[in-house]
């Protein structure tokens, strides 16, 4: 799955519209319609790059049918950095993946909705 946000629409829950990381807020606006939200957030680093171990980032969804235009707002989160073999760090190794969501009514933090958090470094 991976760091990835999709809205499906009801006519057979087609892909209506998808984002993947930016390192910034995707606005977008939808019309009155019942929609599926699928939200995954960011991968963790592996503890290093031959690792097996994918920590994954947790998912969630939510259904909601809209009766006027809305814009949302959605924060894709990262994938985190993989390790390396010497048991070093490279640039962010080891870290954990960061949290997607969608926001109404503003971009602000307080403004979320629904998250799904990301997956924890590696070990």
């Amino acid at each position: 799955m991976g760091n990835k946000f999709i809205v499906y629409n009801n006519k057979l829950w087609k892909e209506h519209i998808g984002f993947e990381y930016t390192g910034t807020h995707e606005e977008f606006t939808l019309q009155p319609e019942t929609y599926l939200f699928v939200v995954n957030g960011g991968c963790g680093g592996k503890s290093h790059g031959e690792s097996p171990n994918v920590p994954y980032g947790g998912s969630t969804y939510g259904i909601l049918d809209l009766d006027h235009e809305q814009t949302f707002y959605a924060v894709v989160g990262g994938n985190g950095e993989d390790g390396n073999l010497q048991n070093t760090r490279t640039a962010g190794g080891y870290n954990g993946g960061g949290a997607t969501d969608i926001r109404i009514n503003g971009s602000e933090l307080q403004n979320r909705v629904i998250v799904a958090g990301g997956g924890a470094g590696g070990y």
